[in-house]
């Protein structure tokens, strides 16, 4: 029995689609993957983020099957960005940003735009402290 060997990256996600298209029941049509994103939460400068996308979106079709993510439009804050399935970072910018992503089946995809806040996070300042000699010999 031989083993494929899958040469360029989507070969694997190419067969797959075509593999979920052939064990669909008769008469059902694809449908396209499901997001559930959460309302948007604030995000703090120098804090690391981490979302795997693949936990907020899912297809309907087939619980197993590998969805691959991209980002249509909008930018993410400085410091963050999406690898593969994952947003993850720090970021360093202040502001709001609205990004459109992509989720793909193979067959379908469906947009879902999130929002992303980002606050000054807390800033560490450190603090010098200088111990002195009394007449006791006590150092404070």
């Amino acid at each position: 029995m031989s083993k494929h060997v899958y040469r360029r990256p989507w070969d694997y996600a190419v067969r797959e689609a075509a593999r979920r298209r052939l064990n669909q029941p008769p008469g059902s049509a694809n449908q396209p993957p499901v997001w559930s994103y959460p309302d948007p939460a604030t995000i703090f400068t120098g804090t690391h983020y981490l979302q795997n996308l693949d936990d907020v979106c899912s297809d309907p079709n087939d619980s197993s099957a590998l969805l691959t993510y991209s980002l249509v439009s909008g930018s993410f804050p400085t410091g963050l960005e999406l690898v593969g399935s994952i947003i993850q970072g720090t970021p360093s910018e202040v502001g709001t940003f609205t990004v459109t992503l992509r989720a793909d089946d193979g067959t379908g995809t469906t947009d879902e735009q999130v929002v992303f806040t980002t606050e000054q996070g807390p800033v560490f300042v450190p603090v010098l402290y200088q111990l002195t000699r009394h007449h006791t010999g006590v150092y404070a």
